[in-house]
């Protein structure tokens, strides 16, 4: 069974955040929102907004799309930005 679209994009950015080693505390302040409001969202207590998407986005240098498109997707699209950053 497929999960809801909330929970696939909370699993996303939980996947996403982990992989740079982030926070909720970084990502919130990335964001420009609180910790415990990321949290909340993260935990599926708050939606997701198309705004949050377009800042949760932008922080990872990734495009909303990407972060709906599933985890691995967003995983690999985070990880090219950083191997693209670094080796220039």
């Amino acid at each position: 069974m497929d999960l809801p679209i909330q929970q696939q994009v909370s699993a996303t950015i939980t996947a996403v955040m982990t992989v740079a080693g982030d926070t909720t505390t970084t990502l919130a302040s990335g964001v420009g929102q609180r910790r415990e409001t990321i949290h909340r969202k993260i935990h599926g207590k708050r939606q997701w907004s198309l705004e949050d998407l377009a800042a949760v986005a932008t922080h990872y240098g990734i495009t909303p799309a990407d972060l709906l498109a599933g985890a691995d997707h967003a995983i690999a699209q985070v990880s090219g930005q950083r191997t693209d950053t670094t080796s220039a």
